[in-house]
């Protein structure tokens, strides 16, 4: 939704709020006592729209004309509603926080290597903390630790005495 985009006649500069506006609550016309209907104008157009557009620039959504769901898609990500309850997965929380979680597994055909992990969804400002754990099979003498962090992945390094596999759960926090 692009809401300064109209069929015609729009101006080029936002219009000017209403010197002496009209204060309360809409009402309907009524002809038998020559009520008028409160006429919202150009300014209320306008700063609902502007609205509507803070919300959906806010969730980093570009506005578009084609897809009217873009106030619902802001509002679901900014209330901690938008998640993915799988392997892996991930939650937002309200205030932003998001935890994302997921299981890997690792094979070698060296007794050192690394493996890049990459989350289900990329974290827009920072990636705060990753860990993880070995899962069942894993072999008792191999040993992992975290060489590497960005927005969209981590990096596993992994070694143990002979060339094997291993699986790990891992889980990233950030926001």
């Amino acid at each position: 939704m692009e809401p300064r985009n109209y069929a015609a006649n729009a101006d080029a500069v936002p219009p000017d709020a209403p010197a002496t506006p009209s204060n309360g609550y809409p009402r309907a016309a009524d002809p038998a006592t020559g009520t008028e209907a409160t006429t919202p104008g150009p300014f209320w157009f306008y700063k609902i729209g502007e609205e509507l557009r803070a919300i959906i620039t806010a969730a980093g959504i570009t506005p578009d004309d084609a897809d009217l769901n873009q106030v619902l898609d802001a509002l679901t990500a900014g209330f901690g509603l938008a998640q993915q309850l799988a392997q892996p997965g991930y939650q937002m929380l309200p205030g932003g926080l998001i935890l994302q979680w997921g299981t890997e597994s690792l094979s070698f055909d060296t007794v050192f290597a690394t493996s890049v992990i990459t989350f289900p969804i990329a974290f827009p400002t920072a990636n705060l903390n990753a860990f993880f754990s070995a899962r069942n099979g894993t072999p008792i003498d191999a040993y992992f630790c975290i060489t590497a962090t960005d927005l969209a992945s981590v990096t596993l390094a992994y070694r143990a005495s002979a060339v094997t596999s291993a699986s790990v759960y891992w889980m990233a926090i950030g926001y």
